[in-house]
């Protein structure tokens, strides 16, 4: 029961993520290159803190979600978000969670591979841009941007999923 109601939480988080940077955000930011990704950070800190095949199936369900809010193919958001979790969870044990700059350096570096991912999948449809253009172009600044946010959501991410498990547990 208690893995039901923080795969539920997630996934409305993963969804309220989505609506802040689909919406709010896009009134708000000008260019779209300056987007920061909550799902990224949402995908390195479910790599840290759930790495179990049930963060794995998160990871694709959040992948997932944004491909049905982007309204363009379904399935190259969800891959790009499982090939993420699927490095980073293999590699977690080695990377100091609680430092500021592991956690800014782990959400660039999976920013630009989800964007490599991504970009492979979609080319294969759509060729329009070299790969190097379009990486160039869009994925450095939305993962610059991302990686500095992310020490602040992972902060907020760890209190409301912490705070909801005592939750559950005093009611055990």
């Amino acid at each position: 029961m208690a893995s039901i109601k923080k795969t539920l939480l997630l996934l409305a988080l993963g969804l309220i993520g989505i609506l802040i940077q689909g919406t709010l955000l896009r009134q708000v930011l000008v260019p779209s290159w300056v987007m920061p990704s909550f799902l990224i950070i949402f995908v390195v800190y479910l790599a840290f803190y759930e790495a179990t095949p049930l963060g794995a199936i998160l990871a694709f369900a959040l992948g997932l979600e944004f491909d049905l809010a982007s309204g363009e193919l379904i399935g190259p958001h969800a891959a790009s978000m499982a090939v993420v979790f699927g490095f980073l969870s293999s590699i977690t044990q080695r990377i100091f969670v609680d430092s500021v700059f592991a956690v800014f350096l782990a959400v660039f570096v999976s920013s630009m591979f989800s964007h490599l991912v991504y970009v492979i999948l979609l080319f294969e449809f759509k060729p329009s841009k070299t790969l190097f253009d379009l990486l160039i172009e869009f994925s450095l600044p939305e993962a610059f941007v991302t990686a500095l946010l992310a020490p602040i959501v992972f902060s907020l991410l760890r209190k409301v999923v912490t705070s909801s498990q005592a939750e559950q547990f005093a009611y055990s």
